[in-house]
């Protein structure tokens, strides 16, 4: 979902956490092939993540160093959990951004769709329902996400490394937003791109 300007909440300290270490170096290897091109093979198995929560830790990391969260990446699957990916404001872009190579390149677009929240939606005990969350959202967009790989081969690296380097973003390109999004038929929404 992407965010409407609210302040994010706070991230566990990384450095607070037992495996702060093992999360500040594991994001280092990840935020160096990203500045410098140089892609990796697969993280070191000792700072691998073993877990969602280990992921979420060097994610965290990697943000800290990137700037303050713009937008979430949420990829519901077929687990119980969602994977869950915050991108740094300087990585959410307007309608009409040109997309430039940088030290990785852009691999892939994949049309997506996003949601701008009008208010937060706090932590709770017990899941909120449908109407609850649609009386929250302020507007509905077409969006486009650059995917880019730090990995030399990303068929070889496991989904929970590739959590923790943001889902493999290289940034979201929001377009206009609908506020009467509620007249849709959001089940059958579609994107197009155009390729000029």
């Amino acid at each position: 979902m992407h965010d409407d300007g609210e302040a994010a909440e706070p991230h566990e300290s990384i450095e607070a956490a037992p495996t702060g270490s093992f999360a500040s170096e594991a994001a280092h290897l990840l935020l160096e092939a990203r500045r410098t091109g140089t892609t990796l093979a697969h993280l070191p198995p000792h700072l691998r993540p073993s877990s969602q929560a280990d992921a979420h830790r060097i994610r965290d990391a990697i943000i800290a160093q990137l700037g303050t969260v713009g937008g979430w990446k949420i990829f519901a699957g077929d687990d119980a959990a969602p994977f869950l990916s915050p991108l740094p404001t300087p990585l959410i872009f307007e309608q009409g951004h040109v997309a430039t190579g940088g030290p990785l390149p852009i691999v892939l677009v994949e049309l997506e769709i996003a949601l701008t929240l009008g208010r937060d939606l706090p932590a709770q005990k017990s899941p909120y329902d449908s109407a609850s969350v649609r009386d929250a959202v302020a507007s509905f967009h077409p969006l486009i996400e650059l995917i880019t790989f730090s990995w030399t081969d990303r068929e070889q690296v496991d989904r929970l490394t590739q959590l923790s380097d943001l889902q493999n973003s290289a940034g979201f390109v929001v377009g206009n937003g609908l506020t009467d999004w509620e007249t849709l038929d959001t089940a059958d929404a579609k994107s197009r791109v155009d390729l000029r």
